[in-house]
Formats: structure tokens, sequence, C-alpha cells
């Protein structure tokens, strides 16, 4: 019989609270089997399903099932760069050269050549109102602005609880 993934979320969750990770993760990819047998659910339903059980393997300190998981995936469609992704990062926390291997097989960007990296370097760098004055003020508005904070200003008189009886004390005694 096959289980709808709300069923099998929820099993897996109570698996994780009850027996712990490695069990859960032994959950998941039998009830990943069962989906696949099952006939019910798309190419893409299952591949978006092994996708959570690869992250729910990684959060959990399980590259190695992640990589089977992954790598069951590619064999079936190669062209998924998400799975090669994770591939590459469930590999490199155990094996590095087996991750540099996979990342050759990453397909090549093309960057056209009127992208300006140096811009999109500073604008990744701002994040707020504060970091995009700071990128975006001339040179002579800094100078000003240093001027600026080198004046003296006029404080203004702070108003206290009793000020106004000391003023008139002072006041009477001249």
């Amino acid at each position: 019989m096959c289980n709808k993934p709300g069923v099998i979320s929820l099993s897996a969750s109570l698996t994780l609270l009850g027996a712990g990770p490695a069990a859960a993760a032994d959950y998941l990819d039998g009830a990943l089997e069962e989906l696949r047998n099952c006939g019910n659910y798309t190419a893409e339903e299952i591949t978006g399903w092994v996708l959570q059980c690869a992250k729910f393997s990684l959060a959990h300190d399980m590259p190695e099932k992640a990589a089977e998981n992954l790598e069951n995936l590619l064999a079936r469609d190669s062209t998924n760069i998400k799975a090669l992704a994770l591939l590459i990062r469930s590999y490199s926390l155990f094996d590095a050269p087996r991750a540099h291997e996979v990342a050759l097989r990453l397909p090549d960007i093309d960057i056209p050549a009127d992208i300006d990296l140096e811009q999109l370097e500073i604008g990744v760098g701002v994040t707020s109102g504060r970091g995009l004055r700071k990128v975006i003020q001339p040179e002579e508005e800094k100078i000003n602005e240093a001027n600026r904070r080198f004046e003296t200003k006029r404080r203004s008189a702070r108003r206290r609880k009793g000020s106004c009886r000391r003023i008139l004390l002072k006041e009477d005694r001249s």
C-alpha cells in the first residue's frame, strides 16, 4: 500500500523523535522505494522527495546516505543541477577528491560580456540602507560630512526636575 507524502512525513518525524535520525533516514528510504513502485506519482514529484530526503540526511550528519540517494537520482536524471549541487556538498563532507570529480560534471555557465562584475560584488555587500549610503555617497559628501562632525554645536539646555526653581533662586539672590 502506498502512503501519502503527509503520512510519510509524520511517520518520519515520529521515528526521528523516538528512534533517532538514522532510523528516520532508513524509514524515508523505504518510503521512497514504495513511492517509486506505487506508480501514482510523476517523476518530478519523486525527484523532489529524493532531494528532500537528501537534505534531511545532510541536516542530520549522514552525508553518505545523502550521496547514495543522489547518485541513484542522477542515474535516472543526469541533468538535475540541484541534485548535482547537493551531491557535491555531501561528498565534500567525507570525500573531497570525489566531490571535485563530481564538480567537473557541472555544466559551463555563459556570462555575458556586458555584466560589470565589480558592481555585482558591491551589490552583494549592500544589504541595508546604511551600507547603500556608504556605497553611493560621493567623495565630496564624505568630506563635507567629516567637516560637519568637527564643527562645534551649541547644546540646548536640558530641562531637569527643579531647574525652574534653581533659575528663580539665582535671580532672587541677585
